[in-house]
Parts: structure tokens; C-alpha cells; sequence
């Protein structure tokens, strides 16, 4: 049975709910991509002062409870951050209940999958998708997938909404442990979740190819699969473990670069990457899915061809031995953070996709 007390939650006191938003997404625990993405959502408009409630759906999964949530609820706006394909068919569930009940929808599906399974999927699941860009805002998280439903629905509302990052105003390293922050070293991090998809074997195999004793290798993030500290050890890398969401760019700035060799075939705009813009770190990416509107080559990182270790390994030496390359890709990568920062993104982006007043709201609220 669902645990409902818990998992919707309100961001304000008053009872006149009629210019709330109501959230619809996964928070963490677990950390991961969708879920930092959705606490940055609501981190930022609690912020601005935005009436929220916020139904997490890590706890509450039901299509049914959901229904009636929104039906329910007095809203004027609603928001789904979901997977696909959950998304498609809970967000038409939601659809449903929004039209019944004269709100505004918006629909945001996490990673990069989605154009991929509209062409592998039956056509009922076609079928939808094309109905809820009709009829809602559809925000989809790479350009290239604005593109390709561009052309498959001319006359849907899509936008293109891109992961984004809250950019610390300062940024200390002097807490971390002493064992993964030896500033004498080159340092290479290898963080996010720890999965045979994401490249961690790559990132490995870099540490018998340099000398440890003016390279370092870490891990940080939840371990999959068959994966253990042991294993990760035993490469000669060191295992950081999970780092709070709130710690992970002060942690991250004590690093040369991000290695993230992904092969992934969900991967959109992975928030690691742009926690390590943020961090001001470059990042050497494999070349894949949408990652190339992310890290562009020579300016805010490095791509190498998918699984082609002996590029990736070149792309580490030279950047090992070129202080100036590193401090070039340091100034691209603060540049990137900039312009996918959450206020940005997370604050005017989408208040006008919600259609909320904001001065209306921030003189309502009352945390």
C-alpha cells in the first residue's frame, strides 16, 4: 500500500490554493539524474517564492492516485517530470484529469530516450505521445529531440527545456578527505552512477597507462550491477562513495577534469557533466546519444568515438601535460554552467510555461 501522507507536500501556509502549481516528479532518495533534476525544479521556484504542492512519485506510482490527485486538486497548473515511457502513459491519465478540471499541463519526460521509442514502440504509444504535444507543452531536454517531433507533429507545443544546474556562489575544497585531494596530482574524477553503461571500465583501464604518483583516479557515486569498492580498489582508484547532492560541486572543483566515457542508450544531457560546468572542471565525453550539445570539443572538454580507449587515453595525456589546455577548458566550462543554470531554466523558462504571475504569488506565499 502507497504511503500518500508523505508524499505530497506544500510549499505554503495559505489556503487559497487557486494559483498554486502542483509538481508532479520523483525526489530523492535515490540520487540520480531525474531525481536532481526534479529538487532543482523545486528548489528553484520555493525560491521565487512560487506556491507549490509536490507529489513524489518515487513514493506514490499509482496512475489511479495520481488521477484523482490532480482532478482534486484546486490547482491552475500542472506539472509531469517522469521516464518515458511512464510518462507517455501516465501523462495521458493526467491529461485526462487536466482537461476534466480546466488546467494548464506541461509535460517534461527526463533522459533522451523518447525519440528512440517512438520509432520502436507500438503505435499506440505513437498515438499518444502525438496527442499530448497536441493538446499540452512538451518539454524535451536536447534539441535534436525538439527536431525530430518538430517534423512528426508541425503544430505541437515543443520546447526544448535542457537539464540545468544551480551554480554555487562559492566554492571551498579545504572539507574534503586529504586521500582524493592531493593538489600536487592531476586529478581525474569518474562520478554519477557507477554502471558498466556509463564507462566505468574505461576509466579504469586509464590508471594502468599513468603514473600514480602524478595521477590520481577517483570514483564517486552509488555502485550498480556487480561493481564493488573491492574492484574499483583493486584498478588503483580510489572509491569516494555517494556524495550529498549539496556537496557535490565543492567536491568536484577539486578535480582537473570529468572523465564520463557514457555508452548509455538513454543518455540526454546528463546532469553530472553539467554539475562539472558548474564546478568549473572540462569534461572529455564519449562522443554519444545527445552528449554533443553538451561538451564541445577543444572548448568546454573533449569527445572521443564510443568505447575507443586509445583516444580517450590520448585526450587524457595531452590534457595531463598542458597547463595552459586545462586553464582554456576551465574558462569554456564556467562559460557552459552559466548559460544552463537553473534560474535561468528552472526559474523564468518555466513560470512562463506554468503561466504563473509571479509577483502574484511571491505576495501570497507564505513558507
Amino acid at each position: 500500500m502507497e504511503e500518500v501522507s508523505d508524499a505530497i507536500m506544500s510549499y505554503s501556509k495559505k489556503s487559497d490554493k487557486s494559483d498554486d502549481v502542483l509538481l508532479i516528479g520523483p525526489l530523492p532518495p535515490p540520487l540520480g539524474g531525474a531525481t536532481v533534476s526534479f529538487a532543482n525544479l523545486v528548489h528553484t521556484l520555493v525560491n521565487r517564492g512560487i506556491t507549490l504542492t509536490v507529489v513524489d512519485t518515487v513514493k506514490i506510482r499509482s496512475a489511479l492516485r495520481l488521477f484523482i490527485t490532480v482532478f482534486k486538486h484546486p490547482a491552475r497548473a500542472v506539472m509531469l517530470n517522469a521516464s518515458t515511457p511512464a510518462l507517455v502513459y501516465v501523462g495521458l491519465a493526467i491529461s485526462i484529469a487536466c482537461r476534466m478540471s480546466g488546467k494548464r499541463l506541461v509535460l517534461r519526460p527526463f533522459g533522451g530516450a523518447l525519440a528512440n521509442q517512438y520509432t520502436t514502440r507500438n503505435i499506440a504509444f505513437r498515438y499518444i505521445v502525438r496527442y499530448l504535444t497536441l493538446q499540452h507543452t512538451m518539454l524535451l531536454q536536447t534539441k535534436s529531440m525538439v527536431d525530430f517531433f518538430a517534423n512528426i507533429v508541425p503544430t505541437g507545443n515543443i520546447l526544448w527545456f535542457p537539464t540545468s544546474r544551480t551554480i554555487q556562489s562559492t566554492i571551498s575544497t579545504e572539507s574534503e578527505p586529504t586521500k582524493f585531494n592531493k593538489r600536487e596530482k592531476f586529478r581525474l574524477l569518474f562520478m554519477g552512477q557507477v554502471t558498466r553503461n556509463k564507462g566505468i571500465d574505461l576509466f579504469l583501464a586509464l590508471t594502468k597507462r599513468f603514473d600514480s604518483n602524478k595521477c590520481e583516479f577517483v570514483v564517486a557515486g552509488p555502485l550498480m550491477s556487480d561493481l564493488s569498492i573491492d574492484l574499483i580498489e583493486s584498478q588503483g582508484a580510489i572509491y569516494a562513495g555517494v556524495i550529498p547532492h549539496d556537496k557535490v560541486q565543492n567536491f568536484m572543483s577539486a578535480f582537473d577534469v570529468l572523465v564520463f566515457p557514457t555508452f548509455y542508450e538513454g543518455e540526454g544531457y546528463p546532469g553530472i557533466v553539467l554539475e562539472a560546468f558548474s564546478a568549473g572542471i572540462p569534461v572529455i565525453a564519449s562522443d554519444w546519444m545527445h552528449i554533443p550539445e553538451l561538451v564541445q570539443d577543444n572548448i568546454n572538454g573533449f569527445l572521443f568515438p564510443p568505447k575507443d580507449f586509445e583516444k580517450l587515453n590520448d585526450l587524457v595525456a595531452q590534457l595531463v601535460k598542458d597547463p595552459a589546455m586545462q586553464n582554456r577548458l576551465r574558462a569554456g566550462a564556467q562559460a557552459s554552467a552559466h548559460y544552463f543554470s537553473s534560474e535561468k531554466w528552472n526559474g523564468d523558462f518555466i513560470l512562463e510555461c506554468l503561466g504563473v504571475n509571479q509577483k502574484t504569488a511571491m505576495n501570497n506565499i507564505e513558507i
